[in-house]
């Protein structure tokens, strides 16, 4: 007998909620139905004006070029910012991530653009969005339009003396931000609102600044510690938010030192240890293109360009302890805290998603990936995670989330984790074991298993074993599904666009223009399909794609999967 929708609903958002800390409950209340964020009215700072030994160097310019001074480009789509003296800060049409990207002013750092367009658009921007607009005062928003205004006004005080007008509206905007920190969301969000506040006091001289530096340097180093895990990764396990977050500590890093705070000398000395260690985290976990995997919620052109990020990391840290890219080498990639295992030689690599969707109380960017890989050889990638196209609550959105959309199982239809509306998560996979090893023989080994489908009446767990023979350029996959009953499993392929496949028999021969690159042999199975699917690299683009589908339907326990060869590299 099927539920009522009702009550399924009831249940779904009682295993959403769960997982939620009191506190962080506590200020979704507050927020929803007794100060709203917007309405929040903001008293003068006491200030005494810029502290004089404020510095820090240039920060990275991570968006796409100015092809003028009157354009933006955000999430792949173009448009003019309107005239100088008008601009157009709340775009109808746009999408809302796309208005936010305007509001962050991330683009005061494309010195493509002259200094005195760049700052009319300051001026502008004053003079357009009192305390309280939509969009313009979301603390995240804020927090990021704080640490890029702060950058600009340094890298540029000495063409022109910097206004008034703006340091007023920067000191507003941080005491603003210090009342509405966003404890209710926490994780990466939290993270950005402590690095702002931090960066104003330093910026700032007067009590307000000292009272914001030492609120934003506790809090920075409150979430350094619980947000960047022990073996080097963050907590969010999307290496685009990895990189994004290593970047925040290295801004914190970069404004103590170059400002000159000695009286913040452990605060310091913490980061950068915290910093360096989620540096070699990604300098690990890299593609052989210098690009992050796409696990989780993750998309190229948003973080800095790793390459970039480690230059910007030895300028401020020093070239000692900080990692050098590319890693030279074969490697075994074994982060067991974050739940990453791979292997990497010269010809092939390797990653598997062992870890769990996220921090249970903020899973906001997880997907249904448990177990999922990707691959790349000779330096191309082959099988790939569908990525992210954005943030709407579109078919696009549900699909990336979804099981489908990785290289991984799916059991009777169901999804491993109960995604819903844009950012929820209720019932979610747990990783129950996950290993790497080298055998004597050369060939590696990663397992893993997760519980995503225990709910089911058979009380399932998948369990997943990649074998990698260098010599042989052969990667074996095998899921064994164990439990009770008779099951329907999926298993997904996801193919880079650039491929297309063949059928050679049982075998399919995934291709390039200049010939095969991959064989891929499934092993017994009901049948063997080629669907379309989508490849989400960047935001606003959604290519499409070839997916291999292997079904089966047996009486568990069973073991069913692929068999993955690379032809040989051409001279």
């Amino acid at each position: 007998m099927p539920i009522p929708e009702g009550i399924a609903s009831l249940g779904r958002l009682w295993r959403t909620l769960r997982h939620h800390r009191p506190r962080q409950l506590a200020w979704y209340l507050y927020r929803r139905r007794i100060q709203p964020l917007l309405s929040v009215p903001v008293a003068p700072p006491d200030l005494v004006g810029r502290r004089p030994g404020a510095a820090m160097r240039p920060r990275p310019y991570a968006g796409t070029p100015a092809p003028g001074d009157e354009q933006v480009t955000f999430l792949n789509v173009t448009r003019p910012f309107g005239t100088a003296d008008a601009v157009d800060w709340h775009p109808s049409e746009a999408s809302r991530l796309w208005r936010y990207n305007l509001h962050y002013f991330d683009y005061l750092a494309d010195d493509a653009r002259t200094v005195s367009a760049r700052d009319r658009l300051i001026s502008s921007w004053i003079d357009a969005n009192p305390p309280g607009t939509v969009d313009a005062w979301e603390p995240y928003t804020v927090s990021l339009r704080i640490i890029n205004w702060i950058d600009y006004m340094l890298r540029t005080a000495r063409t022109r003396p910097i206004p008034e007008s703006w340091l007023t509206s920067l000191g507003q905007q941080a005491a603003w931000l210090g009342r509405n920190l966003e404890h209710h969301i926490g994780a990466n969000h939290l993270l950005k609102n402590a690095v702002a506040l931090a960066a104003a006091g330093i910026f700032f001289v007067g009590r307000d600044a000292d009272r914001w530096l030492d609120d934003g340097l506790r809090l920075v180093r409150q979430q350094a510690a619980s947000q960047f895990l022990a073996d080097g990764g963050h907590y969010e396990r999307s290496p685009m938010y990895h990189a994004i977050a290593v970047q925040d500590l290295l801004d914190v890093v970069n404004l103590l030192r170059r400002s000159d705070r000695p009286d913040r000398a452990s605060d310091l000395e913490y980061l950068e240890t915290v910093a360096r260690r989620g540096l070699w985290f990604l300098a690990d976990v890299l593609h052989p293109d210098g690009e992050i995997p796409l696990f989780n919620d993750s998309a190229l052109g948003i973080h800095t360009e790793p390459a970039t990020l480690f230059r910007y990391a030895r300028e401020v840290l020093g070239a000692d302890g900080c990692p050098a890219w590319p890693t030279a080498g074969t490697r075994l990639i074994e982060r067991p805290i974050t739940g990453y295992f791979g292997h990497a030689t010269a010809g092939g690599y390797m990653l598997m998603d062992c870890g769990p969707v996220g921090p249970d109380y903020q899973p906001g960017h997880g997907h249904c990936d448990a177990l999922s890989f990707e691959l790349s050889v000779d330096g191309r990638r082959l099988i790939v995670d569908s990525g992210v196209s954005g943030y709407e609550g579109d078919p696009h959105r549900r699909y990336v989330r979804s099981t489908a959309a990785h290289n991984t199982v799916m059991v009777d239809g169901r999804e491993q984790s109960e995604i819903w509306s844009t950012f929820r998560i209720g019932r979610r996979a747990r990783p129950l074991s996950a290993s790497i090893m080298e055998e004597s023989d050369g060939s590696v080994r990663i397992q893993g298993a997760h519980d995503g489908y225990r709910f089911l009446p058979g009380q399932i767990v998948h369990r997943r074993t990649i074998r990698f023979e260098p010599e042989a350029r052969r990667w074996t996959i095998d899921d064994r599904l164990e439990g009770r009953g008779e099951v329907a499993a999926e298993s997904f392929l996801h193919l880079h666009p650039a491929l297309s496949l063949t059928r050679h028999e049982r075998a399919f021969a995934a291709e390039t223009g200049k010939g095969p690159v991959l064989t891929i042999a499934p092993s017994e199975a009901d049948s063997v399909v080629v669907r379309d699917g989508y490849y989400c690299p960047q935001f606003g683009v959604a290519v499409p794609n070839s997916v291999l589908v292997l079904a089966v339907r047996a009486r568990l326990p069973f073991t069913f999967g692929w068999t993955l060869t690379a032809a040989l590299p051409t001279t």
